[in-house]
C-alpha cells in the first residue's frame, strides 16, 4: 500500500526547516515551495540549491514549482500526490488567502495551520 504523503508548504529555507522540525518523524513528507516564474535565474538557482539542502537534511522529498499563481499550483500538486494533510504557517492576521484557496480547491485534504510560524506561508511571494 502506498503511503499518502504529508505536504509542508514553505516560502524559504528557514521557514521550511522550522515547519519540518515540528512535523512528526517517520511520515512521508513532501516539502512544497512555489516560486514566481519571472524571478531572476541566478536567484532561482540559489533558492533551489538552498531549499534542496534543507529538504534533504530533514529527510523530506522536495517539490519545487514555478508559477505566478502559487495556490493553484500547490492545489494541483496536493491533489495529484493524494496528500493526507497539508501543513502551512499561520500568521497573527489569521488564515491566508493561500490557505483558503487550498481548502476550497482540495476540500478532501486536511489543512493544518501551524500556529508558531512567523508570517504565514506566502508561497512564491
Amino acid at each position: 500500500m502506498i503511503q499518502r504523503p504529508d505536504i509542508v508548504c514553505a516560502r524559504d529555507a528557514a521557514h521550511a526547516q522550522a515547519m519540518l522540525k515540528n512535523h512528526e518523524t517517520g511520515a512521508h513528507v513532501i516539502l512544497l515551495c512555489v516560486r514566481p516564474e519571472q524571478a531572476e535565474a541566478t536567484e532561482q538557482a540559489r533558492f533551489a540549491e538552498e531549499i534542496y539542502r534543507t529538504a534533504q537534511s530533514c529527510g523530506a522529498e522536495l517539490a519545487l514549482l514555478f508559477s505566478d499563481v502559487p495556490s493553484l499550483a500547490a492545489a494541483q500538486l496536493i491533489h495529484h500526490r493524494r496528500a493526507k494533510q497539508v501543513w502551512v504557517g499561520k500568521s497573527s492576521a489569521g488564515t491566508s488567502p493561500f490557505t483558503e484557496t487550498i481548502r476550497r480547491l482540495v476540500p478532501q485534504v486536511s489543512v493544518v495551520e501551524h500556529p508558531r510560524m512567523p508570517e504565514t506561508v506566502s508561497v512564491g511571494q
